[in-house]
């Protein structure tokens, strides 16, 4: 059988159109912290609406995942999930308080929910199967390449303009991400499958994978969004920089962080081909219970927070590309789509308890009991994806 190519037109067109689509929301992202400060709202407030655009985008995953698969339109849905996010910044940009941004974040959300499993799917499609870790690598890079443009032109121009005129420019680049993947890729089985079943097809996952969900979606019960880090290093800076500056050095970090997770995400996931996916994985579960750790007990300068960042980045990118890496391996080519919809969910829901549980015990006690809540359990997901087979 004649080797498929995995730097093919469907990788590179996945990953340019994660790169347009990070740019959009990361730049969003990057100031999310400080809009919010400007109109009253804190820690708590914003691991709700972290929390409820993951639970948005988790259980919208599911449906996605096996509708996609249903009809036979894997491309179609991605699509319009690029489509939904574009909304985000307009719906951001116009808001006068928590509910409408809130009611954003989690529209933009549900779009990355729509397009997540199909694009996977369509991902797995395009490569041979020892070839995962670096289709998976390439994309993730493109994506976080967006990830550290998007938040340096949000830097740049962020003492030129305000936070909402930033917003409504990161609306071009989302639009343009539809339509390159509209026009460039290529869903080469799309195959109308009216026999797929909701809760069959879930009950007749691989067992293997079932057992790597679990150590998964305890590492994701730890796993918050990293507005949080943001808005702690913000915080933290504050009294010293002033808002501005304090705000701009945050985004700053955050920017060393996403360089770290685009330089790391191709090598994890070569290294994972040749050294084996699990345990690499496992590996950044253990970067990740470092990282809290150190944002409990290191005193929070700014050094502090680029080492501290840049550890985030190392093991986000592992994450990203390996826990995508490890399931296209376990799964079924009838089982693909609705797989990587479950992987999602669990992702979800762990991220949707995570940053809700940390911006509470961060609000109610003091941000050390959000992160030592995130390092028990992420230490825990290491222990049990490790005793998976």
């Amino acid at each position: 059988m004649k080797k498929t190519n995995w730097l093919n037109r469907n990788v590179a067109s996945m990953s340019a159109t994660s790169f347009l689509s990070d740019f959009s929301h990361e730049a969003v992202t990057v100031i999310l912290p400080a809009f919010l400060a400007t109109m009253g709202i804190g820690a708590a407030a914003l691991g709700l609406i972290e929390g409820a655009s993951d639970a948005a985008s988790s259980f919208t995953k599911m449906g996605s995942g096996y509708y996609s698969d249903k009809v036979g339109k894997k491309k179609q849905f991605s699509v319009l999930g690029y489509l939904l996010t574009s909304l985000m910044p307009i719906i951001m940009a116009t808001s006068s308080g928590f509910l409408q941004v809130l009611f954003g974040r989690v529209l933009g959300w549900f779009g990355r929910g729509i397009r997540g499993p199909p694009r996977d799917a369509i991902l797995v499609e395009s490569v041979d199967a020892n070839d995962l870790g670096k289709a998976f690598g390439l994309h993730r890079a493109g994506d976080t390449l967006g990830a550290i443009c998007g938040p340096v032109a949000a830097l740049v121009i962020l003492p030129l303009i305000n936070y909402r005129e930033i917003m409504w420019y990161s609306v071009i680049p989302a639009v343009f991400a539809a339509l390159l993947f509209a026009f460039f890729v290529k869903d080469k089985f799309a195959k109308k499958n009216d026999n797929v079943r909701f809760f069959s097809s879930m009950r007749d996952l691989p067992k293997n994978f079932k057992n790597f969900l679990l150590g998964v979606g305890i590492f994701g019960v730890g796993d918050f969004a990293p507005t949080l880090l943001i808005l702690y290093a913000t915080t933290s800076l504050t009294p010293e920089f002033g808002l501005l500056k304090a705000s701009i050095l945050s985004a700053s970090f955050y920017i060393v962080r996403n360089v770290v997770y685009a330089a790391a995400s191709f090598p994890l996931g070569y290294l994972g081909d040749r050294m084996g996916r699990k345990r690499v994985l496992v590996t950044t579960y253990l970067l990740a219970t470092i990282c809290f750790v150190g944002f409990i007990f290191l005193h929070p300068d700014i050094w502090t927070f680029v080492v501290l960042f840049s550890i985030s980045g190392l093991y986000v990118s592992g994450v990203d590309a390996l826990e995508g890496a490890v399931s296209g391996g376990m799964l079924e080519k009838k089982s693909v789509t609705i797989g990587y919809g479950v992987l999602g969910t669990v992702n979800g829901l762990g991220d949707f308890v995570s940053s809700t549980i940390v911006g509470v015990l961060w609000t109610v006690f003091s941000p050390s009991y959000g992160f030592g809540f995130a390092a028990l359990f992420s230490l825990a997901g290491a222990v049990i994806l490790a005793k998976t087979k």
